[in-house]
């Protein structure tokens, strides 16, 4: 006999930035017809099998120390995040946001229908999510798409939600573990397995033309928080440089809209 309550488990959902913080007059921040977008680039293959391993485990080894090696070169030293080109459906759909922290995968209502599907095809959901101040937003159901990147082609399990968000469509843990990803916002790759090679598909180099905030992520100017100077106890006495402090700062006031609760009906509800 099923329970008389609702099931309810806390987990870490997704995160949706305030498009209006800071922004200048008349900048756009919404994505309504920004759906289509070029070809996805370039997609490198990296063979390991004249690499003599063992296990699965020392094969990535190997290739990890190909795709990504030690650098302290200016190109890591950025706050990207990690947005990539996809085919949903068949259709090219740029600014697609490969987020670790989230648990499942988002598309927002008007990206859906820009995609030309309807309410109709929505699996019913009795999933409301909320951010860490308290916001609640419920979900308008599940849409199951198509998702191809980098010639592979997973059916995916989006909840949509009617609301702004600076991505249009969000691929979270339940994207990146189904599909034994290995996503790298420092690097700006995805990784994914193809028998004794690596696929590395690369993110989009300048995701934003039309969005302030967001666009300041690929400043050059832009880069992690550093400390510099010691006092005599051997504590830091300056930060870096006040332009990454200032995007720092927007990103702590980001992280207070990050839904982060999902409350789940029993499964036989839903």
């Amino acid at each position: 006999m099923g329970p008389s309550v609702l099931d309810i488990m806390e987990i870490s959902m997704v995160h949706v930035l305030p498009a209006d913080f800071q922004s200048s007059t008349a900048q756009p921040n919404f994505l309504d017809g920004d759906v289509v977008a070029e070809e996805p680039g370039h997609v490198d293959f990296v063979s390991i099998a004249e690499v003599e391993t063992t296990t699965k485990a020392d094969s990535l080894k190997a290739a990890l120390a190909e795709l990504f090696p030690r650098s302290s070169s200016a190109k890591l030293h950025h706050l990207k995040p990690l947005y990539v080109t996809a085919h949903i459906e068949g259709y090219p759909v740029s600014k697609v946001f490969v987020d670790c922290g989230a648990t499942v995968n988002i598309m927002p209502l008007n990206i859906m229908k820009a995609l030309r599907r309807s309410k109709d095809e929505l699996i019913p959901s009795g999933i409301t999510m909320s951010s860490f101040v308290g916001d609640k937003s419920q979900t308008k159901g599940v849409l199951p798409l198509t998702v191809n990147i980098a010639g592979r082609t997973h059916m995916t399990a989006f909840f949509v939600v009617d609301s702004k968000t600076e991505y249009n469509a969000l691929l979270g843990r339940d994207w990146i573990h189904q599909t034994s990803c290995i996503p790298s916002s420092l690097y700006q790759v995805l990784v994914f397995w193809d028998g004794n090679s690596v696929i590395v598909h690369p993110a989009d180099n300048q995701p934003f033309e039309a969005n302030m905030i967001q666009a300041r992520y690929y400043d050059d100017h832009v880069g992690y928080i550093t400390l510099q100077g010691f006092n005599e106890d051997g504590r830091p006495t300056r930060i870096s440089v006040q332009k990454a402090i200032e995007v720092g700062a927007e990103t702590v006031h980001q992280d207070s809209a990050r839904l982060g609760l999902a409350n789940f009906l029993p499964e036989s509800d839903v």
